[in-house]
């Protein structure tokens, strides 16, 4: 994104995989939410559980 110009945007969540589904995927994968995963949530400004479950949505300005 970053080398594109990329402007964070938001996060777009699947209308299809469920809250209770969200919640316990969240609960197995947590351990994969290291520091560059932090700085990502950081730049969105968003939770940084929601990068397990969500899309990140950016624009780009050439």
């Amino acid at each position: 994104m970053e080398k594109l110009k990329g402007i964070p945007a938001g996060l777009v969540k699947d209308p299809l995989i469920s809250d209770e589904r969200v919640e316990k995927f969240v609960e197995i994968h947590r351990y994969l939410l290291d520091e560059r995963m932090q700085e990502i949530a950081e730049q969105f400004g968003v939770e940084t559980n929601l990068l397990l479950t969500h899309l990140l949505h950016h624009f780009t300005t050439l």
